[in-house]
């Protein structure tokens, strides 16, 4: 039998795997520095635990909202609220000025109880039950439009009432090729739409435009916008264009990491080096015919031009003056880049043990689900509060969840740590409010959902309440 006698673990001298270190702003830096308040906040709520903190989310804010006052320009973000479930990121809309994008009757009824107003609100469901719809109509929200039976179900729910929309647009031309999405109008078709629907049913008041992209392209949002302007001035009454999410924010201290984990990878792949996946998963890239293909299928973990930045680059020159002179407020419906930095979360390690190839996997009292995206995988060095300094032998780990999955990798790629966790150490994974901690998450083998909390420092002491949301079924 193998033994767990740290003893009993292999040296390893050259490391295998590249850096990638995250940003981390100050107040997690605080609580990383306190390795017994964060041990106290497990015991208290249980493993895995979301650790939030709203300063961050209120700069994120505000760095956009400045950028539409240095353009002088109406403009707004909407918090998309499918990227983190926490009630307590509602409850700042009308003193920091931003609204919500609610995606579920769920997220809209949780909204309006936290008190936020109608007009900081918006329904942009990809799917609207009568029952979302009612409600929205009821509360006076705007709803985007996406396809005919919409329209015919809010002008039958809404019995004559007025109801503001507006109406989703795809099929953006972009370098030589049309865009494809299976949401929105095709913006070819969307005047004769729009009029015509409009014309047919009264109780419809047009309010504006509204797009979401698929990926990152910033100069593809720049066109689409264009050409959503251009639209506008054939559409009497546009006071809008909602550009969505897809504003690009960067999780890495440095661009060479990036890039050399990348080579690494594909190295890796091709079996010129050990591999630095689970599995040497390529991670999008595949070896056919001894040559790597593909491309990389995660988030773009670094990127120089990100957040307000990304928003400035988008609206600056001719696109903010055609906003201007038309008197158009531009919308964004930022979800991870309002979270960046916003919170993280922490797992307790349970056990250590080796598999037939040698590796290392270290057991946390976490799944999968409970830090899962539609990304390939989080390329983020996680950290480590180990219990004591002894045995100072670097490892190469892979972090492993509870359950019964051989899936259940937390993190693809292969850490380098400088020794060996050992049971009860706690591991941190930065950064992981925006899509990580709650968009998967799941309750199979009957595991609890993870406990989320938000810290605030007062008078030099950190302090944890519980968000009211963690412990509400539906």
């Amino acid at each position: 039998m193998q033994s767990t006698g740290l003893k009993k673990y292999k040296k390893i001298s050259n490391m295998s795997t590249t850096k990638l270190t995250p940003i981390l702003h100050n107040w997690v830096q605080n609580l990383k520095s306190q390795p017994s308040l964060l041990r106290e906040a497990i015991e208290e709520y249980g493993s895995p635990l979301n650790i939030h903190n709203l300063e961050p989310f209120y700069e994120n804010v505000n760095k956009y909202n400045e950028v539409f006052s240095n353009l002088n320009i109406q403009g707004k973000a909407f918090f998309a609220r499918k990227a983190n479930r926490c009630l307590s990121l509602l409850t700042g809309t009308h003193q920091h000025n931003y609204g919500i994008d609610t995606a579920s009757y769920h997220e809209l009824k949780q909204s309006l109880d936290q008190g936020v107003s109608s007009h900081n609100l918006v329904v942009t469901a990809a799917v609207k039950p009568d029952q979302l719809l009612e409600l929205a109509i009821k509360n006076d929200v705007l709803i985007i439009i996406d396809n005919q039976d919409e329209v015919q179900a809010i002008s039958r729910l809404a019995d004559g009432k007025k109801v503001n929309v507006g109406f989703r647009l795809s099929g953006f031309k972009f370098n030589g090729s049309k865009a494809y999405s299976r949401f929105g109008i095709d913006i070819l078709d969307a005047k004769d739409f729009i009029t015509e629907h409009l014309a047919s049913h009264p109780n419809l008041i047009y309010k504006g435009l509204h797009f979401h992209l698929d990926g990152y392209d910033l100069d593809q949002r720049r066109s689409a916008l264009s050409d959503c302007i251009a639209l506008s001035r054939d559409l009497e009454g546009t006071e809008f264009i909602d550009i969505g999410g897809g504003l690009l924010m960067n999780y890495l201290q440095s661009e060479e990491e990036w890039e050399a984990f990348d080579k690494r990878l594909r190295q890796g792949i091709s079996g010129k080096s050990e591999e630095v996946t689970y599995r040497n998963n390529g991670l999008g890239y595949e070896l056919v015919n001894g040559q790597v293909t593909g491309k990389l299928k995660t988030y773009p973990y670094y990127n120089n031009l990100n957040k307000d930045n990304a928003l400035q680059y988008i609206l600056e020159g001719e696109i903010a003056d055609q906003l201007r002179a038309a008197g158009i407020e531009l919308r964004i419906e930022p979800g991870r880049s309002l979270l960046d930095q916003v919170g993280f979360t922490i797992a307790k390690v349970i056990h250590r043990k080796k598999d037939q190839n040698g590796d290392h996997h270290i057991g946390l009292e976490m799944n999968m689900t409970q830090m899962l995206s539609g990304s390939a995988d989080f390329l983020l060095d996680p950290i480590v509060l180990y219990n004591n300094s002894e045995n100072l032998e670097p490892v190469d780990v892979y972090f492993t969840g509870a359950y019964c999955l051989e899936r259940d990798v937390l993190l693809k790629r292969k850490i380098s740590l400088d020794r060996l966790p050992e049971v009860n150490d706690l591991v941190i994974f930065p950064n992981t409010a925006g899509y990580m901690m709650h968009f998967f998450e799941s309750e199979a083998h009957q595991f609890p959902l993870a406990k989320n909390v938000f810290v605030e420092n007062k008078n030099g002491v950190m302090e944890f309440s519980k968000d009211q949301l963690s412990d509400v079924r539906h």
